[in-house]
């Protein structure tokens, strides 16, 4: 469900870092077009109104996946009880509060503020 920004613009956010695929696509659209990086596949397209297609280049990134695969491996050396977790309890409730406050300010279009 797309949220309107304060200036009116409307944005949609999805994040997803463990379902099949494990793709990273960042899409703005404009009065005069719209660019794309596709993380997964290393690009940069542009697409200006009256184009025919996207017009792609190349953007190569050492290692673009480490940082999920590192994520993925902590997170499962903490629940087999190897490593100290990267983040505390305190860290992973603040987070979880951001979250849910991102979630109803979307739901109601009201700003949220933590305490």
């Amino acid at each position: 469900m797309p949220a309107v920004l304060a200036d009116g613009a409307l944005a949609s956010f999805a994040f997803n870092h463990f379902q099949a695929p494990n793709e990273t696509t960042i899409t703005l659209n404009g009065p005069n077009g719209s660019a794309r990086f596709e993380m997964h596949a290393q690009r940069l397209g542009l697409f200006y109104l009256g184009d025919p297609g996207w017009t792609w280049t190349e953007y190569p990134l050492e290692k673009f996946d480490q940082i999920f695969v590192q994520q993925a491996r902590n997170f499962l050396d903490a629940i087999a009880g190897k490593d100290t977790p990267l983040a505390t309890l305190d860290d992973a409730i603040q987070t979880l509060k951001v979250n849910r406050a991102a979630l109803e300010s979307a739901r109601t279009h009201h700003e949220v503020v933590l305490a």
